[in-house]
């Protein structure tokens, strides 16, 4: 469910090839033999020519891979997912208030941002700069369409309503509209008010459908719905705003049912409302969202980190090649440097992240089981300890290795509630990896001493004429 890196067949495509401040859109040129056609063109970052001709990004689940359809993308044949499939026939004829999406066959407006066709999925090094940009691209849109899929369509990953339900679902859908765009807080109290119980049924098993979907699981739509400047949802046909997206997730959240768990959507418009006013958020905000699906667990921090604050998004590398332990230690490292900047409770999210991506062997020294029943390990001691260190003047911490800014925080610690045992178990560790160096150096040294005495000895009679001479 990771619209990155999900394996669909695309060998057959080739790309051309693109540089680090380019990406590709695509544009859809009409039809060859009942087959969509589409041709991708390249674009800069900073190209002015695409603040005049915009384009629309497309946030969605890729769905399974066993299941695709062709369609001829620069005259070439390109597979692509069912459910990506459904998106682009709707696409392509349904309309959006008195407009069609994509006008017609010579349109020139309609460029599109799509994951699974815009970037080389076989060529992990365009991945990495792309996903290291994929906020900007989100930004720079004119809009991001959130498809949930087409109810009436096989292909659809959600659990679908009966046909008359969907047909009758406009009318129902336009009053919740008119409801959340009179500026009421709680859209499922006004829908109490002026809906017939009738109507009340209809809107909960609409709602229950697309709030439901697994769309909103997935951990990429945390960057792609925050940061898009305008939110358009389509559910089959249906096309929505974001006030009433927002309804959708109020409704859901109030609807008075005794096993009904608020969905992550109402979380999401929540934390939109600080987006909107320009806010990028910290890095412990980000990862909250860690619980997300996502195919290749790297995506646990790369799929959030569009939404974080730039000298902190700069603390942890792109690189999908990257051990996930390894990840990790970056994450650590970071969330260090900031808790001394500024207290926040990162250790909870430490811990979550350790379960998904693995904790390196010579880092557990330095946690402690927080969950025994579950082995997570918690490093609460280590912020413990940091938190309250003044930096004197003229240190820059982000040229610390991970080592030395856990050495600077044993250095410049105060005693306090429980550090004692802390300090132990910290200085245990510094020596540890003290003891390592000095072995890695010695084997190093060795490793040396061992070649000169083979170059030495390769040397003939010879040889040494050869050389005096």
């Amino acid at each position: 469910m990771d619209p990155i890196t999900q394996d669909v067949d695309m060998s057959i495509f080739k790309y051309d090839s693109i540089k680090r401040h380019q990406f590709r859109l695509l544009r859809l040129t009409g039809e060859v033999n009942g087959k969509l056609c589409g041709e991708l063109i390249t674009s800069n970052f900073s190209s002015k020519y695409f603040k005049t001709k915009p384009y629309t990004c497309l946030s969605y689940m890729w769905g399974s891979s066993q299941q695709t359809h062709q369609i001829l993308l620069n005259s070439q044949p390109f597979h692509v997912s069912s459910n990506l499939f459904s998106f682009l026939t709707a696409y392509s004829t349904e309309k959006l208030a008195d407009s069609f999406l994509w006008v017609d066959c010579t349109s020139t407006d309609a460029y599109l941002w799509i994951d699974q066709i815009c970037i080389d999925q076989g060529n992990t090094a365009e991945k990495n700069w792309t996903v290291a940009m994929m906020g900007e691209i989100y930004r720079g849109a004119k809009e991001t369409i959130v498809w949930l899929g087409d109810p009436r369509s096989a292909s659809y990953l959600g659990n679908g309503i009966d046909g008359t339900a969907y047909e009758q679902s406009r009318q129902v859908i336009e009053k919740l509209t008119t409801i959340s765009e009179s500026g009421s807080q709680n859209a499922y109290t006004m829908c109490r008010e002026q809906l017939s119980e009738e109507e009340l049924e209809m809107t909960a098993t609409i709602v229950d459908d697309m709030v439901g979907n697994p769309y909103w699981s997935r951990m990429w739509i945390v960057q792609e719905v925050l940061l898009s400047a305008n939110l358009i949802l389509m559910y089959g046909a249906h096309c929505f705003r974001y006030p009433t997206m927002k309804a959708l997730g109020q409704f859901a959240y109030y609807k008075e049912t005794s096993n009904f768990t608020p969905p992550r959507i109402y979380e999401l418009w929540t934390e939109r409302r600080r987006s909107d006013k320009g806010r990028d958020v910290n890095l412990s905000r980000a990862l909250r969202y860690i619980e997300g699906d996502c195919f290749d667990v790297h995506d646990k921090v790369y799929a959030v980190l569009g939404t974080v604050k730039t000298e902190q998004r700069k603390l942890i590398s792109i690189d999908y090649n990257m051990p996930t332990k390894e990840l990790f230690r970056q994450v650590l490292h970071a969330t260090l440097l900031l808790s001394l900047r500024k207290w926040d409770d990162y250790n909870d999210i430490i811990v979550w992240l350790g379960k998904f991506l693995g904790i390196p062997t010579d880092l557990r020294a330095l946690s402690t089981e927080k969950y025994k029943e579950t082995g997570s390990r918690s490093f609460q001691f280590l912020y413990q300890l940091g938190a309250g260190i003044q930096t004197p003047d003229g240190i820059d911490l982000e040229e610390k290795s991970f080592v030395e800014l856990v050495q600077f925080i044993y250095d410049h610690s105060t005693d306090g509630w429980n550090t004692t045992s802390s300090r132990e178990m910290i200085k245990k560790w510094l020596e540890e990896q003290e003891m390592a160096d000095i072995k890695d150096f010695e084997a190093g040294r060795e490793e040396c001493q061992d070649e000169e005495a083979t170059e030495e000895s390769s040397f003939t009679a010879g040889d040494f004429v050869k050389l005096s001479c």
